[in-house]
C-alpha cells in the first residue's frame, strides 16, 4: 500500500470526517490525567497541542532543541561521518528518554543500511509491503523523524492517543473487533495506554515476530493520515513546518494516560 492508496481508502476518509469536530472545537471532548507535575487537561486536539510539555519544555522550546539535533544528524549523515552520527543519535535518544531501550544494532550494519532505510520510509514514495528488516521502535522513530520530512515520531504515547480516537470512531460506527487495515495502528503494551475495549481490539506492537514491520507500517500510515489532518481548520493555519509535529504533540499528550474503556466519552 502506498500513500495514494491509503488516502483514497473510504475508511480513512470516514475517520477524518468523524475526527474533524474534535480537532479544533473547544469542548469537543474532555480528557485529563495527573502526574507528578499536576493535572493536565484538554478540550480538543488543538488544545492538547497547545498544552504540550516534555520535561518542563514547551512545544516551541522542544521544537528548537529538535531542530538543532536534526541539523547534527543530517550533517553527519551527509558528511559520511559515522561517529558523529552515532553521537547525534545518542543525543536524540537522551532527549527522548529512551536511552535504556535496545536500539543499538551493530553500528556498521545500521550505518550501511541507512540510505536504503530512509528511501523505503520516505512517506511520499514508501510502500507498506516493503518494510521487512527496518529497525523500528520508540527510539528509531525519533531519528527517522528528524531526517525524513513529514515522518512523525510514532511512540507509545502517540499510538495510544491515535488508537483512542480510532476506537471511538469504530464504536460510533457500530463496528467491533480489529480495525480495518488502514486504521490498524499498533499500540503500546502499557495498560494505561491501551485504547482497546468495548469490543474493539488494537494490536500491541510489543508482540509477534512481525512487530517491527507492524510498527513501521503504523508509523507510515500515521504520516499519511497526519498529512491530511494537518491541512484542516486550525492545524492548517499553523506554519507548514509545524503542522505534523503539532498533531504528533497533541496525541503524545492525550496518550499519556487513557480513560478506561468503561468510562463514557464526555
Amino acid at each position: 500500500m502506498r500513500r495514494e492508496d491509503y488516502l483514497s481508502d473510504p475508511d480513512v476518509a470516514a475517520f477524518v470526517a468523524w475526527l474533524r469536530p474534535s480537532l479544533c472545537e473547544s469542548g469537543a471532548f474532555n480528557h485529563s490525567w495527573s502526574d507528578g507535575e499536576g493535572v493536565w487537561a484538554c478540550t480538543s486536539i488543538f488544545d492538547a497541542y497547545r498544552g504540550y510539555r516534555w520535561r518542563g519544555a514547551s512545544f516551541s522550546q522542544t521544537g528548537a532543541e529538535l531542530l538543532g539535533l536534526g541539523v547534527q544528524l543530517q550533517a553527519a549523515y551527509r558528511d559520511g561521518d559515522k561517529v558523529a552520527f552515532l553521537r547525534a543519535a545518542t543525543a536524540v535518544m537522551r532527549w527522548g528518554g529512551v536511552m535504556r531501550m535496545k536500539w543499538r544494532l551493530d553500528l556498521d550494519v545500521w550505518w550501511e543500511s541507512l540510505p536504503d532505510i530512509l528511501r523505503r520510509l520516505a512517506p511520499n514514495s514508501a510502500d507498506t509491503e516493503d518494510l521487512l528488516g527496518i529497525p523500528m521502535n520508540s527510539a528509531y522513530t525519533k531519528v527517522y523523524a528528524l531526517m525524513l520530512p513529514g515522518f512523525p515520531m510514532y511512540d507509545g504515547r502517540v499510538a495510544a492517543g491515535l488508537g483512542h480516537f480510532v476506537r471511538l470512531f469504530l464504536l460510533d460506527s457500530d463496528r467491533h473487533g480489529y480495525p480495518p487495515l488502514t486504521l490498524d495502528f499498533s499500540r503500546s503494551g502499557e495498560p494505561r495506554r491501551n485504547p482497546s475495549g468495548n469490543g474493539v481490539r488494537l494490536r500491541s506492537f510489543a508482540l509477534g515476530d512481525d512487530r517491527e514491520v507492524r510498527r513501521a507500517r503504523s508509523n507510515l500510515m500515521s504520516a499519511w493520515l497526519f498529512s491530511v489532518i494537518s491541512q484542516i481548520d486550525c492545524f492548517g493555519e499553523l506554519p507548514e513546518g509545524r503542522r505534523i509535529r503539532a498533531i504528533e504533540a497533541a496525541l503524545f499528550m492525550i496518550g499519556y494516560e487513557l480513560p478506561t474503556p468503561a468510562t463514557p466519552r464526555m
